[in-house]
């Protein structure tokens, strides 16, 4: 499958185990949704390692490498919501 634009987030990561019912209620419900709701975000994908790590593999599409540098995606970065601030300590192994 080719990429929806030409620009792209791509991130991997483990979790402490103890993380692992919170990030996917997180992921799923506020994180995905608000990342697709900036302007110039395609989509967004999660993928789990079925074997070796790191487990998780996120994938956000963008219009252009532009979009990355936007101020609707930097607001995004710099003004966290709570659940993020929460969420992203539990993060291991990021790449």
């Amino acid at each position: 499958m080719s990429l929806a634009g030409l620009g792209a987030v791509a991130i991997w990561h483990d979790l402490e185990p103890t993380a692992r019912d919170d990030f996917h209620e997180w992921h799923n419900r506020e994180h995905m949704p608000e990342r697709v709701g900036i302007p110039g975000f395609r989509r967004g994908r999660r993928y789990v390692a079925i074997s070796g790590g790191p487990e998780y593999f996120n994938l956000y599409e963008a219009d252009s490498p532009e979009t990355l540098a936007g101020l609707d995606y930097q607001n995004r970065l710099n003004a966290p919501t709570a659940w993020t601030k929460r969420m992203v300590p539990s993060f291991r192994n990021v790449a």
